[in-house]
């Protein structure tokens, strides 16, 4: 992949709580990180790389599941014999193909991500290293991708247990800066990975068409697709009034505004419009939606959202 900065393909047999022990990076609590050892992404997304990882698609494997009933089509291969001499009835072996998933994340940086205490550039990033973490414990490929303006040199990790300490250093290493152009951004990486996945979009969304024009190709690349929202306390419930001097954190114009209970009221209707436009673009098969704050903890959002939502085990 062109934007991808790869790493060294460690298939070493090391264990994450050997990692764990001798992790500099503050990114999240060693806490946190020894509980996520115990789960791991679910998808039912289809793969060609082989790895440790039961895939809930049935078909030729080595761990056997059940029988099924001969239907015309089925391959012949799979003919259980023995059950045939027994019963005389023709019956099809059914097992449980290991897997390793790609998964990747894409990491929104523009300018408007650095706002907030904690910044939202700060609370995506500890998501972003969750994530990457549960995916590396499985030996999955895990990229992490930034964008701002466009799709920003990533890191790929080729299913290495052992390069948790890099990816988590790059990761904390993203500094904000530039507009937001998600559909440009999103594009060009479903073109130029081509591989199809799990695929996380952290972002504000605040440019929801740009998300909503480069669905199509993500979609095209069989890529399961969960999009992450987050937002501040203050933009959800802004408790303003009065005169404010605002300044845009990306375009850098600045606007005098009178905060009147009406105006308020305006904006928590538009507030809402945005949520919905959010949920009619991700309510199409293969897609998720899910809005954090970030006076959220990160633990919860994985530990007990991902779970809640079907994807963590």
């Amino acid at each position: 992949m062109a934007t991808s900065r790869q790493l060294v393909d460690d298939t070493k047999n090391t264990s994450c709580r050997l990692v764990t022990s001798l992790m500099p990076n503050q990114l999240l609590p060693s806490s946190f990180l020894k509980q996520l050892e115990n789960h791991h992404l679910v998808s039912r997304c289809k793969s060609q790389l082989a790895g440790e990882r039961l895939s809930r698609q049935k078909g030729g494997g080595m761990e056997f599941v059940e029988h099924k009933g001969y239907s015309a089509g089925d391959d012949l291969r799979y003919l259980d014999w023995n059950v045939y001499a027994r019963n005389d009835q023709l019956t099809i072996k059914q097992f449980e193909t290991s897997e390793n998933i790609a998964t990747y994340v894409l990491l929104d940086t523009s300018d408007s991500m650095n706002f907030g205490e904690p910044s939202k550039l700060l609370w995506g990033k500890q998501i972003a290293a969750a994530i990457g973490y549960l995916a590396m414990c499985r030996d999955d490929r895990f990229g992490i991708y930034p964008f701002a303006d466009e799709l920003e040199t990533g890191m790929l990790s080729l299913r290495g247990r052992g390069q948790v300490n890099q990816v988590f250093d790059f990761i904390d290493g993203l500094q904000p800066g530039g507009k937001t152009n998600i559909g440009t951004s999103v594009q060009r990486f479903a073109a130029e990975s081509g591989t199809g996945g799990l695929l996380f979009i952290i972002s504000d969304f605040w440019d929801a068409e740009g998300l909503q024009r480069c669905l199509p190709y993500l979609l095209h690349n069989n890529f399961k697709i969960h999009a992450l929202q987050i937002l501040t306390p203050e933009e959800v419930d802004p408790g303003y009034s009065g005169e404010l001097d605002l300044t845009d954190t990306e375009s850098g114009e600045r606007v005098l505004l009178t905060i009147r209970k009406g105006t308020l009221d305006q904006y928590r209707r538009e507030l809402q419009a945005s949520f919905r436009k959010l949920e009619s673009i991700l309510s199409i098969p293969a897609t998720l939606y899910l809005r954090f704050m970030t006076g959220d903890a990160v633990e919860n959002a994985v530990l007990r959202r991902f779970r809640h939502e079907g994807l963590l085990e």
